[in-house]
């Protein structure tokens, strides 16, 4: 198939150009491509997939907690709303039910999704800090040791994208040194000081977990992670829900340094769900107007998709080809799959996203098939 007269994001910019996929790869590029199997998309953009590294669930259904016929649902409303690939966020439980939905998660990657690609998993407890651990559940934190590791780890299948840690747990410059080859070690949840965050990146960290929440925030004598993003080779999520984070910070952080900055959702199970309440790791959540709160009032997550954070970030002043990279090439790059996907160049996989100007869905494309 051609994909013709679309305004194609490549590069970083927009060019006028044909694309022709086959074999669920993009195989071509050029200007006057020729082919019996034409799809004219004039007057619209070509997008790469859209991938969200950090998305807890959605339709009323949770990645801690799910069976493999809620993650095909899930994966369904990914694709509708123009996410292409997954990374599946669990929350912080009691370890027999944090490995079975591990277990659960392995064995969907394993037997695949009918709509996005789910292409990992994103443990983002327990190691975190009893002081900033947002809506995970204090009682079941751990500190860190190989054999809990390696349980977990091996429940998930050695599908473990991102783990997230607080620099300032015991034995946590250990084990960023022994896992950083093997998966994307983030800072977050966490009350460190710059120079601890600083110790935590030079032995292998490289990202940080939703950038200003729970966190110690900056301050001009101790700058903590946000010093951390700037300084060093480290990327950064940001919650563009309007919520979570003032639109004013949005456009700083963009102006500051785009290339280092991945949007994603953090979106829980109230995200597409009609209910008024919903679960985050066993807990109840209670979804009021766009904001979804646990019992005792604290934010859990989001109700958004990545899509609309996308929109957001345009709608509050980021440019757009900025905001479309920090939803594919960037995070991309943070789970080292910038190789297979995120942009459109031919070899790579044909994840693509029909769009109109103002970035609403009319097509997804999943390994070169339409699945919207």
């Amino acid at each position: 198939m051609i994909l013709k007269n679309a305004e194609v994001f490549l590069c970083g910019s927009f060019w006028q150009i044909d694309v022709r996929i086959n074999g669920g790869l993009i195989q071509e590029i050029g200007y006057d491509l020729c082919g019996d199997e034409i799809c004219d998309l004039t007057g619209k953009l070509l997008l790469p997939g859209f991938i969200d590294i950090h998305t807890h669930g959605c339709c009323g259904y949770d990645f801690s907690e799910c069976t493999l016929d809620e993650i095909n649902e899930m994966a369904k409303f990914y694709a509708r709303n123009g996410v292409t690939s997954i990374i599946a966020t669990t929350m912080t439980m009691a370890d027999d039910k944090l490995i079975s939905a591990l277990s659960t998660l392995n064995k969907a990657i394993t037997e695949g999704t009918e709509g996005s690609s789910l292409i990992g998993i994103n443990l983002e407890g327990p190691y975190i800090s009893r002081d900033k651990s947002g809506a995970h559940d204090v009682k079941f934190l751990s500190g860190i040791s190989q054999k809990h590791f390696n349980s977990l780890h091996k429940a998930a299948g050695e599908n473990l994208k991102i783990v997230t840690v607080d620099p300032c747990l015991e034995n946590v410059i250990g084990f960023i040194q022994e896992y950083r080859n093997s998966m994307t070690i983030a800072l977050g949840h966490t009350n460190c000081t710059y120079n601890q965050a600083v110790n935590a990146v030079n032995a292998g960290a490289s990202h940080i977990t939703h950038l200003f929440n729970a966190m110690r925030q900056p301050h001009h004598r101790e700058p903590a992670l946000l010093g951390v993003l700037v300084d060093r080779d480290v990327t950064a999520e940001l919650i563009c829900d309007g919520i979570h984070i003032h639109e004013s910070i949005i456009r700083m952080m963009f102006k500051l340094c785009p290339s280092k900055i991945v949007l994603v959702s953090d979106s829980i199970s109230a995200c597409g769900s009609i209910k008024s309440q919903n679960k985050l790791g066993g807990q109840k959540v209670i979804k009021e107007g766009n904001t979804a709160l646990l019992e005792n009032g604290s934010i859990a997550g989001s109700v958004i998709t990545l899509n609309q954070a996308v929109k957001k970030a345009v709608k509050f002043g980021v440019e757009k080809e900025k905001a479309i990279l920090s939803a594919t090439l960037n995070p991309a790059r943070v789970i080292n799959m910038d190789n297979i996907i995120g942009s459109i160049e031919v070899g790579k996989r044909a994840d693509l996203l029909v769009t109109d100007k103002e970035l609403n869905i009319q097509k997804v494309f999943i390994k070169g098939k339409i699945m919207v």
